[in-house]
């Protein structure tokens, strides 16, 4: 049963949408109202998932403690700005925010005059929050969000009222925010983690987390070097029924394509994440890791995956960069995680939660465990060497070690036997997980 309602409100944001890839006709006229009691701030001390959840629109409001850069980033491709500040509210709780593009821009003044720029109040309506690590920032929506800096609002009014009592006008200078750097320490990488040589990993029945070290033997070029993931959750996406066939990937022109995650649904666009599979190996044995986004990423000197897309055309399918060559042959520590997945489907190809090079690191791992670049350890080296150059990194051949006998398992057992190739690996199977 239909009935007519009036509401008294007032319209704080309005916008025109589109259908998917029809810029110019509009589909609807979408806007934001609200009551007349206003705002509706949410204390700093709120901001806990559970209790303000990112699902949430918020209104916050605080006075300017500290005020970082701007920082220019690219974005696939599109050139963007950041910038992060740290509100404080009455009680001197802080809460961080994070703005982008013109909204950063609204700060450049006060950045530029962070000693006098005084008491600078903000307001963020209808805003978002994110939580990294427990920690919540706060940002807007893409539509229905403002935010009010130093305006002339009766809220601003009262805050700056009941910050100032007390207080000196010489303790509203704005500091330089500086961001709180992430170490990664022996003590959080071998956290809970088990030494192992390669060849023992399989000698076992339970799930256990280890960290071996080992040198990259090549890269599985035929499993490729990238994927199509989602936004939201990174997990692999795929083409949608209502995509044209024979269209060319997103951001290469052609036919547009529309993409669905598991999880998240029908998708508009995808962003492109590395993935590689490596075979590693050291004197005992060998075995087969899978390398993500954020650690090639590393390895390759913080080149991102889309530079290399654009690079060659979006022609991910048909060629295989040799900026990623450049992994084969380094040695480093790897940390990963021994699963039921594993065991049960028979299926030794490893996800690497964790590596690093550090030489304080792996003076850690060698401790009471390996002794330091042995002999054996050298001959390694040199036999590794000997087959790259003679069969270059691409070569089926496997690399042996020791003296020779029937090929084994390559990654179980103990003791010197030869080093063989990945198992067949089955992707569809290790996505399923």
């Amino acid at each position: 049963m239909s009935e007519r309602i009036k509401v008294k409100a007032r319209c704080v944001s309005i916008w025109r949408s589109h259908a998917p890839g029809k810029p110019t006709p509009v589909w609807s006229l979408d806007c934001v109202i609200q009551n007349e009691q206003g705002f509706k701030f949410e204390a700093f001390t709120d901001f806990v998932p559970g209790r303000i959840n990112e699902a949430d629109t918020v209104d916050i409001s605080g006075t300017i403690v500290s005020l970082g850069d701007l920082i220019p980033f690219n974005n696939h491709g599109m050139t963007r700005r950041r910038r992060i500040l740290q509100l404080e509210d009455v009680e001197g709780n802080q809460i961080e925010c994070c703005f982008f593009d013109g909204v950063a821009d609204k700060f450049n003044q006060c950045a530029s005059k962070r000693e006098s720029s005084g008491h600078v109040v903000v307001i963020v309506q209808l805003g978002k929050v994110k939580y990294w690590n427990g920690k919540p920032s706060v940002g807007l929506h893409l539509y229905s969000s403002k935010i009010y800096v130093n305006e002339d609002l009766p809220e601003v009014t009262t805050f700056k009222y009941k910050k100032k009592d007390g207080q000196d006008k010489n303790d509203f200078k704005i500091a330089l925010f500086s961001p709180t750097t992430y170490v990664l320490t022996p003590e959080i990488f071998f956290k809970g983690a088990t030494k192992k040589i390669v060849g023992a990993i399989r000698d076992s029945y339970d799930e256990y987390t280890c960290v071996i070290y080992a040198k990259v033997h090549k890269i599985h070029k035929e499993y490729g070097w990238y994927y199509p993931a989602c936004k939201k959750c990174s997990k692999r996406a795929t083409l949608s029924d209502a995509s044209a066939s024979g269209s060319k990937a997103s951001g290469s022109g052609g036919h547009r394509k529309f993409w669905k995650c598991d999880t998240h649904g029908q998708l508009n666009g995808v962003v492109y994440r590395y993935k590689i599979i490596v075979p590693v190996i050291d004197e005992s044995g060998s075995a087969s890791l899978v390398l993500f986004d954020n650690m090639v990423h590393k390895l390759l000197n913080d080149t991102p995956c889309w530079e290399l897309m654009e690079k060659y055309h979006y022609a991910a399918e048909d060629v295989f960069p040799s900026e990623i060559d450049v992994i084969v042959g380094k040695k480093m520590l790897f940390k990963f995680s021994y699963t039921e997945f594993n065991i049960t489907n028979n299926n030794h190809v490893y996800q690497v939660k964790m590596l690093s090079d550090d030489r304080e690191m792996i003076s850690v791992f060698k401790e009471g465990f390996l002794s330091v670049e042995n002999e054996e350890d050298q001959e390694l080296d040199k036999q590794a060497k000997d087959v790259a150059a003679l069969s270059g990194p691409d070569s089926d051949n496997a690399l042996k070690v020791g003296n020779g006998g029937s090929a084994g398992d390559g990654s179980s057992g103990s003791g010197k036997r030869n080093i063989i190739d990945l198992d067949e690996f089955n992707e569809e199977e290790y996505d399923a997980k």
